[in-house]
């Protein structure tokens, strides 16, 4: 295995993370139900092996912090008690992302009761080696991820002046997060915010 670095991402597979705090609810986006084979109106960015490849489709980790709750066999993950519990809510994809494979969610429920910003990156961890801390911002071990405007590395702020922000994101957004070579592209309702690391 490599290491991340500033300037590479890790050679090995990367799983997808998120972090939402101030979302109540969040579901995976089926792009596979957006497109069909053939169609010229594909997003170039995505390929077709993710659109129809044969392995498990992407849903949630079985592994996230304690404040989350999965449903929808691993498709919706939410937050039972998000006026009274705050942190703790990292989550994973249940299997590394391929390379120009999307992972997007859509936040479906916002609680506006906290101070916090929803995160969304990838790590070169396997879920079953990371222990959670309260906050992917805490995440230490080869994880590169945006909060609000700020792109971290292995939790140090590495550029704070991201083209988008993720505290913009209410109900209905989607948020997604791509690698795509040596590149992270982190995608807002769809639209490819351009490569950021």
């Amino acid at each position: 295995t490599g290491r991340l670095t500033a300037h590479k991402l890790p050679s090995f597979k990367t799983h997808s993370l998120t972090s939402y705090f101030y979302s109540a609810q969040a579901s995976i986006v089926d792009v596979s139900e957006c497109q069909t084979p053939g169609d010229d109106t594909v997003n170039s960015t995505i390929s077709n092996t993710t659109l129809f490849s044969t392995e498990p489709k992407l849903r949630f980790h079985h592994i996230h912090g304690r404040n989350a709750r999965l449903s929808s066999n691993g498709l919706t993950a939410s937050r039972p008690k998000a006026l009274s519990e705050f942190n703790d809510s990292i989550l994973f994809s249940n299997r590394p992302l391929r390379q120009r494979e999307l992972f997007e969610v859509v936040i479906e429920k916002v609680v506006e009761h906290w101070n916090g910003s929803i995160e969304i990156g990838v790590t070169g961890v396997r879920p079953e080696d990371v222990t959670l801390p309260s906050t992917a911002t805490d995440l230490s071990n080869n994880c590169i991820m945006a909060s609000r405007t700020t792109l971290m590395l292995n939790g140090v702020t590495i550029r704070n002046d991201l083209p988008f922000d993720l505290d913009n994101c209410k109900t209905s957004c989607r948020i997604g997060v791509m690698r795509n070579g040596n590149n992270i592209h982190f995608f807002i309702t769809g639209v490819d915010q351009g490569a950021e690391h």
